[in-house]
């Protein structure tokens, strides 16, 4: 599998990437917002938070709007990860008129989302995404969803695994997928 950055400038390329392998399994992801990094304090330059998360998630959906060969979104609230106020004042309801068109894209193309325990180590209250981002997609329609530890060190694989199952229950599911030669598996929790 692969976890591709879009990006809206180089969609051409990342198409042209992912249908030169044949891939079990895509992560779409958002990693750079008109050529900044959040992971950057320089991306905060002269904007709130808020514009900043805003301008991170209108991104994400300009992206899946006009690029469709993954299978699940990863880490979609990525960007509090490294904001300083983080997710202090952070929730779904405030950013829903964004949120919402993501799901329902997302639904529409037949695309899952990633449940990411990785923000439990980055100082965050939760994972990747919220939970009431987890519960919408759930109550909208979403069906596929992965779990991932974004681990960058093999002894963070898994890590965290318990507590995302607990939160998919908690968001009405009862299973999660795996993806074989783009296919999801459903797997009971």
């Amino acid at each position: 599998g692969v976890e591709l950055g879009l990006q809206p400038d180089y969609l051409k390329e990342i198409s042209d990437y992912a249908r030169s392998y044949d891939f079990d399994f895509i992560i779409g992801s958002t990693h750079v917002v008109q050529h900044q990094d959040p992971a950057f304090p320089s991306y905060y330059e002269g904007i709130s938070t808020e514009e900043g998360y805003r301008a991170y998630f209108n991104e994400i959906l300009t992206s899946i709007r006009s690029f469709t060969n993954f299978d699940i979104y990863g880490h979609i609230d990525y960007v509090i990860r490294y904001s300083k106020t983080k997710d202090l004042n952070y929730c779904y309801g405030q950013y829903a008129d964004i949120f919402d068109p993501i799901i329902e894209t997302l639904i529409a193309n037949g695309k899952g989302i990633e449940i990411n325990t990785a923000g439990l180590d980055k100082g965050l209250k939760e994972q990747h995404p919220c939970a009431e981002f987890i519960r919408q997609y759930r109550k909208k329609g979403g069906e596929i969803i992965t779990v991932g530890s974004d681990a960058h060190r093999p002894e963070d694989i898994g890590r965290h695994f318990d507590h995302a199952a607990d939160v998919l229950k908690e968001c009405g599911f009862s299973y999660y997928c795996t993806f074989e030669k783009r296919v999801p598996a459903f797997h009971k929790l």
